[in-house]
């Protein structure tokens, strides 16, 4: 029996018939061809995926054509750097990163009527995580559309590159990594374009009203709204990345600019209301979330009662500003303008120098000084901030034996004999928790005798607004709990209370539309939206004061009702009293208001009321440096003695 050579058979293995050889040839470049066409669809997709996003959640703009084109580019390119099926996994972060960043700000924009920036995400993230029922009322199954598009567009290249692609095509990831760097000479064109068109701007511009200029607003960034109308929202992150890594060096010119403006700036004397408290106790309640039309004579009679029978300041509106209340009490307590490159104040200049706060005052004039809020001393670092501006003492909610996001009634069963067991003079501030969102039955503050009784008179009310209303009616009753002990020992009369807003009502709609006033009846009037300021002493006959105005006049006017001297060039706020004044009022949203006209700021439109044009030019010039030189105050520390 013969025996089959092996060498013979290994040598027809290796033969292999010419149509064999052909037919794996294409069949290996039908296999490149499907590789590539598949690899070039994900990509398109992708690309599509990030269009579609920006018209989405940005605005059409020349200027943020080139960025935007960067930041797709820059994603191709690295796609097309990794093989698949790797670059599925880098397909999906990137694109969620560019829709998060679109979706977070169109969600802030719905809370706060601005956006943030990098800054004030990373100082806040404690308190977003610690409010985390607040942020769930903005988020609806239309904010998870875009990754569930996302989610779908992975899985399902992911699924075709496994059924059709088992075999990898290793000669072609050279050429993958060839083409990869071709985009990247695309983003390099677009970077130059960018600059072109601003070196353009700044050259082609009114250099007399540089504030308005194109080129002023992407440096300083006054205003974020007014920053994305003009250049997008994804320029707007490519501009926050920039000064995030860019060192926040000052021209050397900034001290000697402060030390001018402040000398410059408006004076004012004694007038009919200097003095007229002087002596008396003072509470100065930083109502959260409350608006004018809180004032109700039959829910919140005690507020009606402190709007009616004390000074109401008609005009008064606190803007809202990226820290939201912390901000909101920072003016109060500075008059300074918490202008800082995003950052929150209450963290990044937590130990400046601010020689004038409303406790320094206080304390010049022999009185004890305290600072109270219901919530944990750790949120918005208060329990740093408050003894830095001043204060005697801060007490949270540990300190009245309470557990965090107490409600106002519940502190106001502590506060009352804090206050008037006191045998010396004294200021107290409060930051009350009640009005703070959600707005649901379930809440803090919301109690069903209250909610029953708004029900009983606006049946048709939704349960939002019933809910918001019966916060206030907390609140409300917290203050007629102070107001009869300090009535039944006889010292009421030597108590003054001064009453305001925090900020606007975060996700209620107040428009002329909306479910309260077809609800309630009432009459809408915009008046209804500002945050209101009432000063409340039984001794003081009832007026009304029409003043625009914000929380940067508290300090200057309760300074001049107490009668109280200090520096006026340390603050940036005016007394409302002052008969020279004509008010100002600003927004990060709304118009920037006056007694005589009001400035659309985003659009850079006057409604002058008859009022000079030049001369509202003039003065608006004046508030936007005012922002840059508050900005470098804090930015200097700008206060501190020299060592």
């Amino acid at each position: 029996m013969s025996q089959t050579n092996p060498n013979v058979v290994q040598s027809q293995k290796r033969k292999i018939s010419p149509v064999r050889a052909k037919t794996s040839a294409r069949k290996r470049m039908v296999q490149t061809i499907l590789y590539m066409v598949i690899e070039l669809l994900f990509i398109l997709s992708i690309v599509l995926f990030l269009t579609w996003i920006k018209s989405t959640y940005s605005v059409d703009v020349a200027y943020e054509k080139p960025i935007f084109s960067m930041l797709v580019f820059t994603i191709v390119s690295i796609l097309l750097l990794i093989p698949a099926p790797f670059n599925r996994i880098v397909g999906f972060i990137l694109p969620a990163l560019v829709a998060l960043y679109g979706v977070a700000q169109h969600v802030y924009y719905d809370a706060f009527h601005t956006y943030f920036r990098f800054n004030t995400a990373m100082s806040l993230a404690n308190e977003v995580t610690g409010a985390s029922e607040s942020v769930m009322e903005f988020i609806h199954f239309e904010t998870f559309v875009p990754f569930i598009v996302l989610i779908l567009i992975i899985l399902i290249f992911t699924v075709i590159y496994f059924l059709l692609q088992r075999k990898r095509i290793k000669r072609i990831i050279h050429l993958y990594h060839l083409i990869a760097f071709l985009p990247l000479i695309l983003v390099w064109k677009d970077a130059q374009r960018f600059d072109t068109m601003l070196e353009t701007a700044r050259h082609s511009e009114d250099e007399f009203q540089v504030y308005k200029t194109d080129y002023y607003i992407y440096e300083t960034i006054p205003n974020n709204i007014q920053f994305v109308d003009t250049f997008g929202l994804y320029t707007f992150a490519y501009r926050d990345v920039q000064s995030l890594t860019a060192s926040q060096l000052l021209s050397g010119n900034e001290r000697e600019e402060i030390a001018t403006f402040l000398a410059d700036k408006p004076q004012w004397g004694d007038n009919a209301m200097s003095g007229i408290f002087k002596d008396k106790n003072i509470l100065i309640v930083q109502a959260e979330s409350f608006i004018d039309c809180m004032a109700d004579p039959e829910l919140t009679p005690t507020i009606w009662r402190l709007k009616t029978q004390g000074i109401d300041v008609h005009g008064f509106d606190t803007p809202t500003l990226p820290a939201s209340t912390s901000d909101s009490e920072f003016m109060a307590n500075t008059s300074l303008i918490p202008n800082s490159d995003g950052y929150a104040v209450c963290y990044r200049y937590v130990y400046n120098t601010f020689p004038t706060t409303l406790a320094t005052l206080f304390n010049s004039a022999g009185y004890g000084t305290l600072a109270i809020h219901n919530n944990y001393g750790d949120y918005y670092n208060r329990e740093n901030l408050f003894p830095n501006l001043g204060y005697t003492d801060f007490f949270d909610c540990t300190d009245l034996s309470m557990m965090d996001e107490a409600s106002d009634s519940q502190v106001m069963s502590v506060l009352k004999y804090i206050i008037t067991s006191a045998d010396y003079k004294n200021m107290t501030f409060w930051i009350t928790y009640s009005g703070h969102q959600p707005y649901d039955y379930g809440s803090v503050g919301v109690s069903q005798e209250n909610v029953d009784r708004i029900l009983a008179k606006y049946p048709n009310l939704d349960e939002s607004y019933v809910a918001y209303l019966a916060k206030n009616m907390d609140l409300d009753q917290a203050l007629n709990d102070l107001i009869s002990e300090l009535e039944r020992i006889e010292q009421l009369d030597d108590m003054v209370i001064v009453f305001y807003g925090d900020h606007m009502v975060k996700g209620l709609e107040f428009g002329m539309d909306a479910n309260y006033y077809t609800a309630t009846g009432q009459t809408y009037d915009h008046v209804n939206r500002d945050t209101g300021l009432y000063i409340y002493n039984p001794t003081i006959e009832p007026r009304v004061v029409n003043m625009q105005s914000t929380a940067l006049d508290i300090l200057p006017t309760l300074a001049n009702l107490f009668g109280i001297d200090y520096d006026h060039s340390t603050v940036l706020g005016r007394d409302i009293f002052d008969p020279s004044y004509h008010g100002f009022t600003f927004s990060e949203w709304d118009a920037w208001t006056t007694n005589d006209y009001s400035y659309d700021f985003i659009k850079d439109t006057y409604n002058l009321n008859g009022y000079d044009q030049q001369s509202a030019q003039s003065e608006m010039a004046y508030y936007i440096q005012m922002q840059d030189i508050s900005a470098n105050i804090l930015k200097l520390d700008y206060f501190k003695p020299e060592e």
